[in-house]
């Protein structure tokens, strides 16, 4: 009887943490009053569910205490708003002037986010539309946004594309933190966090190793990096890596030390 209770509790403990993740987060995102106010119209005015406020949290925090100059947003909506907002915080109270390029697939939600875009994030944030292509790097294949500006990205949060590949219909991976490292120049290190994809983030650390790729599975987020060029691994060391049998690592958000990192309120 005990043993089953405690399964029973084994089951519940991570749904449980989670709601109370996202009653900490909704506290703390509407202690600051500006922030808040933009972020509740936009979600009573957008059809986007968005995501949840401990996502909010994680990102709004890591602009706030990195803070990136070049933001990738693989997928527009209500992180989109949390990332400009943070933003206009660093430059208010920083002078780091940075940039939010968001790429958006769907023409619709593309048309409706731009007409939401509040007015004072204007000059920190570009939606941009584009369609999708189908890339690969040795054994990985997935998919990308097609026409994704060329910047010097360091910091990309990855919530899109559609991950399912036209060529067969099968879901692949979201291949386009794979694609900015290896067009980085400079060998430049870019970090990145990724919205429950898990099979983007086992494709990611079959190429960048354990170290450098975790899954939170509570709060369903990856956290990538930071990861240069020279970090992939070759396919001699992916190859001994892959022969022996090993589980996809997950870290409850206790042990993830670069995810406790970024919960940390200031």
């Amino acid at each position: 009887m005990i043993k089953l209770r405690l399964k029973q509790w084994r089951r519940k403990l991570p749904h449980l943490v989670w709601r109370w993740l996202q009653i900490r987060a909704e506290k703390r995102l509407s202690r600051d009053q500006e922030l808040w106010a933009i972020l509740t119209n936009y979600l009573s005015a957008t059809r986007s569910t968005g995501c949840a406020y401990s996502d909010y949290l994680e990102l709004y925090n890591y602009v706030r205490k990195q803070k990136p100059r070049e933001i990738l947003e693989c997928g527009t909506g209500v992180s989109t708003i949390i990332l400009g907002q943070a933003l206009r915080e660093n430059e208010c109270d920083f002078g780091i002037k940075g940039r939010l390029t968001s790429m958006e697939e769907l023409p619709e939600f593309h048309t409706l986010a731009q007409k939401l875009l509040p007015l004072e994030l204007l000059p920190y944030v570009e939606i941009k539309f584009s369609s999708t292509t189908e890339d690969n790097f040795m054994f990985i294949r997935g998919m990308r946004y097609r026409d994704v500006p060329e910047r010097d990205y360091d910091f990309i949060f990855i919530d899109g594309p559609q991950p399912k590949t036209p060529s067969d219909g099968t879901v692949s991976c979201d291949f386009d933190f794979i694609h900015q490292v290896l067009c980085a120049k400079n060998n430049r290190p870019i970090s990145a966090i990724i919205d429950r994809r898990i099979t983007t983030c086992y494709a990611l650390q079959s190429l960048f190793g354990p170290d450098k790729v975790h899954y939170d599975y509570v709060r369903e987020l990856g956290f990538i990096g930071p990861c240069r060029h020279s970090d992939l691994m070759d396919d001699r060391k992916i190859a001994a890596r892959l022969a022996v049998p090993r589980p996809f690592r997950r870290q409850w958000f206790f042990v993830n030390k670069f995810n406790k990192s970024l919960t940390e309120n200031n």
